[in-house]
Order: C-alpha cells, then structure tokens, then sequence
C-alpha cells in the first residue's frame, strides 16, 4: 500500500485570521465528536492515517491555511475523497477566510493548491517520511482488534505446556471469529528489515547527477565539441580528449564544492545564534493540545536564511536524508528514531518558510530528546539553514547536541495546530509494528521455536536480537558457579551405536542445567568433541561447518606445536588425556554443595556411560571453592579477578566497567557480536531436522528488529550452535615448590638492585614484588598499575599494606596509566592475557580490538588431575575458557600475546608463566634505575591434557538425542 502526502497552503488576507483560527478550532484538535461536527465519524473508513490544519503566521497580509493529509492511495483520490467527506467544514473554515467557493469547487481548489515537494535544483525544497511504511489503515486497525482478541484469549485461557501447542490453540480461537478469521494470511512486514551498510560511492553518485548535472552537461557538450576536431587526428587524439574532459569535469566539480564550503564555513562563522524565550501565548496555546493520548503533533514554522548558498545545502542534506532512509536505515526509522508515524518538511513557495509537521508517539520531550541522541546530524543539517537555529559546524556537526538550546529553539518555532485527526490515536509506532509480528507468526509459524518466538513478540514487544535466551543457555556460560563448592571434569568417549549413544544422551539431558543457576545442589553442564558429535549422528558434512581449529582438535601436529606452544614434555603425545592414544569424546562437568554429592555423582554416571558402551577416561577433582569471591591458586594469587561481562547475561553490579563489556555473540552463537554482526554457526540442512527442534539460521548477518517466522516454512539451514559455545580444556600442572624457589632465588640476587623501590625492606616483600612482577599482579588481587609499589590489602606475610583497605581493582588501562611498563611489565602474564589499550595507550579503537580476543574464564584449581587419586603435589589448575571462536581468541591470545618472543617489541621473551623456560624464560622488568632481567627460569607448568569442545545449548541437546530414526524417543 502506497502512501500519499498532501501538503496544501492556502493564502488568505489578515484580517480573517482569528475567523479562520476560529473555523479550525471548531474542528478540534482531537478531532472534534461534538453533534455538531463529528469529525471522527466523518472520516472513519477513509484511508486517511493522519490530517491537520492550521495557520501559518506572517506579519505581513498574507497568511497562509495549511492542510496537511498522510494518507492510504493516490494524491488525487485522497483529496477528492477528504473534500467530499469533510466538504461542510471545510466550506465553513475559508468561507471565513473570505474564500466564496461550493461543494463541487472544492476538490479542485485543493489540488490548484497542493505544494509538491521534491530535493532537485528546481523543485519546491521538501522531504516525506513514513514510520509504518506499506500498511494501511484498514490494516493498522484490524491488526490492532487481532491483538486484543489475542490478550482475551490469554485471559481467560490457561496456556499449553508446549509453546506450539499454545500457538495452533490460539489460531483455532481466531478462526472462529469471522471478523478477524481473514487475518490468518500474512501481509509484508517490511520493518522486519534490519538497517543496511552505508553505501558512501553510491550515494556520492547520486548526489552528483542530482545536483551536478548542469556541469555534467557542459563537460557534455565540451567533449562532443573536442571530438568532432580532433577525430581526424587518430586514436590519440581522441583519447587525449577524453582525459582532458575529464580532468575538467574533476577539476569543475571540486571548484564548485569548495566554493561552497567555503561560503557555508564564512556564514556559519558568522551567524549569531538565538537564545531567547518563545512567545508565551503562543507557547501556551501549543502546549494546550499536547499529550491528549499516546500520540501527538508537531507544526513548526521556521524561517530560511537568505541566499542560494543555504537553499542549495538544504536540497542537499534533504536528499542525503531521504537517500539513507531508503538505503541504510531501518524500513520506519528516521536514523535511529522509530517513535514517528508521518513526518515531513516542506517549503512554502515564494517565501522563506520552512514548514515541520511531525504525528508522533509519546511526549514532546521525549520526541527531543530523540532527535537529539540518536539524529541530531541530520536535524542540524536541515535547521542549520534557518534563523536562530543553535550554532552549526560544517552543516551537520554541533547544533542540535546543544540539547537545552535546542529545545528552546523548537518551542519558539512552534505554532498551535487547531485541527488534528488520527484515525488510530492510542497507537505508537512499536505497537504498530508488534501487532504485525504478532499476525505474521500467528499465520506462519509452524515449529515450536518460531511459537516461542511468537509468544516471547506478545509478551514483551518485539525481543530484540541481543537479549539472551538464557533458559536455552548453559549456565556455565552465565556463571562461574562459585557456590557450588565441590567440582569434577569427567572425561569419556562414547558408544560407536548411534542408538547407544543416542540413548544415552536422552536419559543425561533431564540433568542438563540451563539458565542463571538456580537453588539445587547439583549443576551438570556437557560439552562433546568433533569425535562425539560423529557419534551422536553429525555427518562428516554437516561437521565441516564447524570451525577448522575445533574439526582439528588440541592435540593436531599444526595447532599444539605450532600455534600452542605444546612442545618437548608438552607435547600432545605425553598429554594423559586428550591425544589420539587418550582420546575424549565429550566431558561432563558436575558442580554439588557437598563431597559426597560429587563422588556419588560420578560412580552413577560412569556406569551410566558404560553401560551404554562408552567408557570413563578418567575425571579432574576439582578444589574446594571457598566463600571469598575470589579463588587463590597454587602460585598463591587470586585468580578470576578480569572478565568480561557479557551484556545481558546477568544484572549488572557496582563495580562493573564499559571497559569489560562484551556482546553475547562474542562468547554465545546466534546473537550480535561487537561489530553487530551475527557470526557464522554451525548448521545443517533443513532435511535433517524435519520437526524442526533447531532455528533457522539467521540469513542476514546484522541483527533483525522481528523474527520472520515464515523461515520455518522455508527450506532454510538449520542453526545447530545456537546458544552454545566453544569450550576450551587444558589440565595445567604447577610446580608451586619450584615458582617458590626461583622467586626466592632472584630476591636475593637483585636484593641490591638500585631499582628496587624503598618499600621492599624485607625480603619476602622483595618476593612478592618479583612474583607480581612475573603474574601482573599482586598476590592480594590489586593491580600494579595502580598499586606500583606495594600492594594495595597485604603482603604475604599478612601485615597490611596501608591502612585504607581496598577490593582487587579491574578498571584500569595499561597504555594510559602504564605506558612503559614501569608498574606492570610488558612480558608479565597478565598484560601478554589482555593488553586492553597496552599496543595503542589511550585508543578507545585498541581497547575494541582487544575485547574482540577475550575469552570468558571458567576454571578452577585442582587437587587430583586426570586419572590421579587427590594429592596436595597434583595441583594445578583445571584452565577452561569459552569462545565463540576458538581461533580469534584462545588461540589468539595463546600463539600472538602469550608465546610471541616479540610481544610489545620484546626481544626473545614468552610469557613467564605458560613459556617453557630455557632461554627464553625470561623477563624484563623495567625501572627508572636500570632494567632488572629475571632470567634462566624453570618450566613453572605442565600441560597433562585436553581438548576443544562444544557446549551445545538446549535444542541441539534436543536435536542429537533424538532418534531420528525412531520419532517416538
């Protein structure tokens, strides 16, 4: 359905203004429903979405009637239909306007009147916009009594146990009702769309054909010219021509533009701006009719500054607007604001006003506050051009972010609108869009994820792309699970039987825990390999679309040698677990309150396994967590202390930064990473999954404002990973006795050191000094980016460092704060794990790109490794992490940060920690007196295991313990 906008000034004497104003008023601003004239009822089931009048003032004769009409149709039947319905009013308002005309005329007048409004050089300056595009008002309303009807039913009905079952129960309710039955076929939801790239070449394109064309022609006709003399002259001749042509058509074009610029830069230097108060009376008659509902409107009259300059940037930037609303922003969105039903500008001919006619939904303030934060480029390149507008730079920039004075502009543009109809006046555009989602997946969808979308569209509006499905999640990847004390990592290959396996995966999955983690004793999280995602039915196709670094596996030749670092007693081939001698088809990690829950678990799980025909690798016996927030590990530092947080994974704390916030698609398949982007998940064809346990994948990477439901008809892939994750293993061995001695070793030998800070007047604070140095922390947890030169709670020894005590610190920057490593060394494992704006101080930019290598650190110390029975000697820590790429960013921080002998310029050192001695156990600690060089280190860690493998959420857990071959199980 196209729409009309009808912009019709109608010039009178003024001496009749106050019976004009009086006629309007009549009309009523709602509409009026008075016996007299029932404006309403009038226009009812005329296709009309919005209509308004007023006067526009002058001081001088003239003034103007304004009549404006957003409506469904041509131009020409609209306002035939609006005269013939509205003819005796409207007889009435320029009867009082001195205007003599009859029924039959009127059609006419108006059309003799309509202002057309276009953006080229000789057309009437104007832009229009629609924030409902394609729908029309038959639609609006009826889509509207759908949804009520929906919220009868959910009255008075108590909900399915399935959401497809509510759904196909609600579709039978509204086919019995006649009125709204047709409903059930879908119309176009074009608002689905999602915002497009901005397209630079093709809008500098098109701006040069529309307002550049008469230099194109002149270039035109110069180049003809040049080739009919030069033709005879041969090839080279011509061609010459041809350059020349267009070096003058390149040359031509920046002279104008410059000279424009120019102009426009020496009157906006120039210009003053306006502060002062708006008319009082005025100001009041305006706020007299607003908010009398959940719609308003806006007329505002503004007065263009003179010359050619300014009507040429106006053309301008009105085009620039109207190109990116039809290529780049969301279909129904002017930039980022979606709260507009129509709206447009318009200039008057033959004067110097510029007229704003806004029907939007909510408060004034609210629609300003709008326009300041998320379009004020566009609305300063508009207003910059007009009289009193706040001070402009370079026609888009400044302006309008001067909220207050903004504002105060606005309300002195303002004029009272007398007449205003809304054929829908308690509708705002986001209830308009809803109900459409709401009659699309009511028709269309047709697999119980697409009606848990539907049902999550009624209950909260539209879910936007980014909020998590956390009951679909596993908890591990919400929360570290800290309460639950008492831990094991079970590692064990499966059956070769797909039924076997099948079948047991059917009889774990009712103890899968999903979600925040709630009050039970016990919290089972499951995780397969490429291996056991082959025998629970992934065909070696489907698994390729899994990312290569996970096909391959930890322990392949390429990645553990070369990328990893898993070299001499590292290697794969010494690992206990996790090689192709020990191989691992999945790993189940077990979380309980008590000692006796987790052994019980484990006996009964490992007889479940084998049972079934797999078989028990062994399992990892995690320490006792502790009821501090932070855990100590076997070095003897508190650990966990810098996450990220994943927005919207839980509520957020006081102690939160921006600088640790990440998108749940960075860690979480399915939803918008940091750049908005969707990233590619695994999936499989819709043919394998024919009751459709798994959603559609999302054909378009940028995230979508309404599901579409209609892609569960569609032969489209079936998204596998979403909601799941890529979980990293890797069993660490650490040699406490032996990080201990050589942290004592070195205290002595640079006991002398001119360097040492006068604080370290012992020597186990010397210690702890070195061995913050090593990690990039304190033993205590606080920073020495902050705290450079003792520790900001205790030292070791338990004497406190000062007398304020204070909380492990996370918000610091490197670069900015620590530019030359003098408090946290460059080499030091923490700032290798996250740099933060360490490669580029004070870069926002950097700080982006180092979150896009974050990984969400899930692990804990051990006190019995894989297949040991539980030792004090043994420990060491259980590293799990997750990823939503296994290659951008465990890998990542593991071959370029950690184990590059040249992070940060460094020469010949690797991380001290994970690095494997000899020669390049080493560090570089710098001072202001000389650098101290700790060097000739033993290997502090050990890898004894591991693995890649995939946390999968709740439907492709679902999916692969479903037998396919058996729709009963």
């Amino acid at each position: 359905m196209s729409h009309a906008f009808i912009s019709i000034f109608v010039p009178f004497h003024s001496d009749h203004k106050s019976a004009v104003i009086e006629q309007l008023n009549l009309m009523g601003n709602p509409a009026s429903r008075s016996k007299q004239t029932d404006i309403r009822k009038k226009l009812r089931d005329s296709g009309i979405h919005f209509t308004s009048s007023t006067v526009i003032p002058d001081t001088g004769d003239t003034q103007h009637i304004l009549i404006e009409i957003s409506a469904d149709g041509t131009a020409e039947a609209v306002i035939e239909n609006y005269a013939d319905r509205l003819s005796d009013d409207l007889l009435e308002v320029f009867s009082a306007a001195n205007k003599n005309l009859k029924a039959p005329e009127l059609s006419s007048f108006l059309k003799r009147h309509r202002v057309k409004t276009g953006q080229g050089l000789f057309d009437t300056p104007g832009l229009n916009f629609s924030g409902s595009p394609e729908m029309s008002v038959k639609r609006v309303k009826e889509e509207q009594d759908l949804a009520r009807e929906i919220r009868n039913y959910f009255d008075t009905t108590v909900p399915d146990s399935s959401a497809f079952a509510t759904l196909k129960s609600v579709r039978a309710h509204i086919k019995k009702n006649a009125a709204l039955k047709h409903l059930l076929s879908p119309e176009p939801m074009p608002f689905h769309n999602s915002e497009k790239p901005f397209n630079l070449v093709g809008m500098a394109w098109g701006a040069l054909t529309k307002f550049y064309w008469p230099l194109l022609i002149l270039a035109f006709l110069g180049t003809v010219i040049g080739l009919f003399y030069n033709w005879s002259d041969g090839i080279g001749a011509i061609i010459s021509t041809l350059v020349i042509s267009a070096i003058v058509i390149v040359i031509s074009i920046l002279i104008v533009s410059l000279f424009l610029y120019s102009r426009l830069r020496k009157k906006e230097k120039s210009e003053p701006g306006d502060n002062s108060l708006p008319d009082l009376a005025t100001l009041n008659a305006v706020t007299e009719r607003e908010n009398d509902g959940q719609q308003n409107h806006m007329t505002g009259v503004s007065i263009m500054k003179p010359g050619p300059i300014r009507m040429f940037m106006l053309r301008l930037v009105f085009w620039v607007i109207g190109y990116l609303a039809r290529t780049s922003f969301r279909p129904g969105f002017l930039a980022d604001i979606g709260t507009i039903h129509f709206a447009r500008w318009v200039m008057i001919p033959s004067t110097n006003k510029l007229i704003f006619l806004s029907n939007y939904g909510g408060s004034w303030e609210s629609y300003l506050e709008d326009f300041i934060t998320k379009a004020n480029e566009g609305l300063t390149g508009v207003w910059s051009n007009t009289f009193g507008f706040p001070k402009s730079e370079n026609l888009f920039l400044k302006g309008a972010t001067d909220g207050e004075r903004f504002k105060r502009w606005a309300r002195r543009q303002q004029v009272p609108t007398y007449f205003w109809y809304s054929a829908y006046p308690n509708l705002k555009t986001n209830r308009i869009r809803t109900n459409a989602a709401l009659r699309r997946g009511l028709a269309l969808a047709n697999s119980e994820n697409a009606a848990a979308q539907w049902l999550a569209v009624y209950a909260s509006d539209a879910t936007p792309a980014h909020v998590l499905e956390k009951d679909k999640v596993q908890s591990l990847l919400l929360a570290g699970l800290g309460k639950k004390p008492f831990g094991q990592c079970i590692a064990f290959t499966l059956s070769g039987d797909l039924k076997k396996a099948q079948s047991w995966l059917c009889g774990l999955s009712p103890e899968l825990s999903y979600g925040s983690p709630d009050s039970s004793n016990i919290i089972t999280q499951l995780a397969l390999s490429a291996s056991g995602l082959a025998k629970l039915g992934l065909t070696d196709e489907e698994l390729l679309s899994f990312p290569h670094a996970f096909q391959l596996g930890m322990n392949h030749k390429t990645r553990a040698q070369r990328i990893l670092q898993d070299t001499g007693e590292d290697k794969p081939e010494k690992w206990r677990w996790g090689n192709t001698k020990h191989p691992v088809d999945a790993v189940i990690l077990n979380y309980s309150t008590s000692k006796a829950q987790r052994n019980s678990f484990y006996s009964r799980i490992k007889s479940e396994i084998e049972k079934k025909g797999g078989k028990v690798i062994g399992r990892v016996v995690m320490s006792e967590t502790k009821s501090e927030r932070f855990a100590t590990e076997p070095f003897g530092f508190k650990d966990g202390i810098s996450q990220p947080i994943i927005r919207g994974a839980r509520p957020k704390r006081s102690d939160d930064s921006e600088l640790h916030l990440v998108e749940p698609g960075e860690f979480i398949l399915g939803y918008a990473d940091n750049h908005g982007q969707i990233p590619n998940t695994p999936f499989l064809d819709h043919t394998r999954d024919p009751d459709q346990i798994l959603p559609t994948v999302n054909l378009n990477s940028q995230v979508e404002r309404f599901p579409s439901f209609a892609d569960e008809d569609i032969d489209h892939n079936r998204d596998f990973g979403k909601n799941g994750s890529f979980l990293v293993i890797r069993e660490i061995w650490q040699d406490q006795k032996q990080f201990d001695s050589y942290i004592k070793s070195q205290a002595d030998l640079y006991s002398n050191h001119p360097g040492l800070p006068a604080s370290l007047d012992t020597k186990t604070k010397r210690e702890d000094w070195l061995a913050a140095k090593l990690i990039g922390r304190w033993k205590d947890g606080t920073s020495l980016t902050r705290f450079p030169y003792r520790p900001g709670v205790q030292w070791s020894d338990g004497k406190p460092s000062r007398k304020t005590q204070c909380q492990p610190d996370n918000d610091f920057v490197f670069g900015k704060e620590d530019p030359v490593g003098l408090g946290c060394p460059y080499g030091a494992h923490i700032r290798r794990s996250n740099p933060r704006d360490s490669l580029n101080p004070g870069s926002d930019q950097q700080i982006e790109i180092t979150n896009r290598h974050r990984i969400l650190r899930r692990g804990r110390t051990y006190v019995a490794g894989m297949g040991e029975t539980i030792k004090q000697s043994d420990q060491g820590l259980l590293f799990m992490c997750l990823n939503g790429d296994i290659e951008r960013q465990f890998e990542f921080i593991q071959q370029t940060w950690n184990m590059s002998p040249q992070f940060h310029g460094l020469e010949n050192e690797v991380d001290p920690i994970m690095g494997r001695g000899g020669k390049m156990g080493r560090l570089t600690i710098p001072t202001l007196k000389g650098p101290i060089q700790l060097k000739n280190m033993a290997d502090f860690t050990s890898i004894r295991g591991g693995g890649y493998f995939f946390m999968p959420g709740r439907a492709a857990i679902e999916f692969l313990g479903r037998n396919r071959s058996d729709p009963s199980s």
